[in-house]
């Protein structure tokens, strides 16, 4: 990106290869400030090691096994990194019902989310959860909060974050339950399903 990146001395698997005038120290740690000429004479194994080290910072890549009832549309990303920051997780919750593939790739708005989901028919139900629905937590002004799609049998295509360290991936509904407790839930269906229910 050709700018500067400060990152925790710690996260380095050889310090001996950054150079001195790279390294800030102060009482409470020590620093790496990366720059991009500096990056590029680092070995390869060391970046990946410290592109690893800090993508389990964001994300501890435990997931669940894409499951075969998956739409084909979601198994092309499940359980994969993105390799631009940006996509949160209403980008990837809208992508869920539309297969509209450019949105996966975008940073979402609450108010724009609540948009895709009129307009895919998708309504507030007070209901169990069904394969298909939307289940977003809100917090006490009614903000949503984080978005996630039900595929079935407790499992989710899910999104924490909007960086590249946060990958799409299939989570549990006792996760997620668990990760948002402090908001309330809301679910959403498609007109078309909650008419067949």
């Amino acid at each position: 990106m050709n700018r500067g990146l400060v990152l925790p001395l710690s996260l380095f698997s050889d310090a001996s290869v950054i150079p001195k005038e790279h390294i800030v120290e102060d009482e409470e740690k020590r620093v790496v400030v990366i720059q991009n000429t500096m990056w590029k004479q680092l070995p390869y194994e060391v970046k990946e090691h410290l592109i690893k080290s800090l993508a389990q910072e964001w994300d501890d890549w435990n997931c669940c096994e894409v499951p075969e009832q998956a739409p084909l549309h979601l198994r092309k990303y499940a359980n994969t990194f993105s390799t631009m920051s940006g996509s949160n997780c209403l980008a990837a919750t809208l992508f869920a019902i539309s297969n509209s593939e450019w949105i996966i790739h975008e940073w979402v708005h609450p108010k724009t989310f609540e948009n895709g989901l009129k307009r895919a028919n998708y309504i507030l139900i007070d209901d169990d959860l069904c394969d298909g629905d939307v289940v977003t937590w809100v917090n006490s002004d009614g903000v949503i909060q984080h978005a996630s799609y039900y595929i079935g049998n407790n499992l989710f295509f899910n999104k924490y974050g909007q960086t590249f360290f946060n990958p799409w991936k299939i989570v549990s509904w006792n996760e997620l339950k668990e990760e948002w407790k402090k908001y309330e839930i809301n679910i959403y269906r498609s007109i078309q399903k909650n008419k067949i229910k």
